[in-house]
């Protein structure tokens, strides 16, 4: 049985996006989109050697209710 009862108390914090160039294929808007489904509160990126998808991807987590952790 899984230790969080509550979906929204699980916070992924090793998410990578597409700006991880070799590492993820993975779309901000995809990753949001998976967070919104499991009710997610919070949401982390940790992106490799870059910076670059941080501001839309607190934009976009803004706007669908989403705190980003940065």
């Amino acid at each position: 049985m899984s230790q969080y009862k509550d979906p929204a108390s699980y916070v992924p914090l090793k998410c990578q996006t597409d700006h991880s160039v070799l590492r993820s294929c993975a779309k901000i808007d995809e990753l949001i989109a998976c967070s919104r489904e499991r009710a997610h509160s919070y949401m982390a990126i940790c992106d490799l050697n870059t910076v670059s998808g941080y501001y839309d991807f607190y934009v976009r987590c803004r706007k669908n209710g989403i705190k980003p952790i940065i």
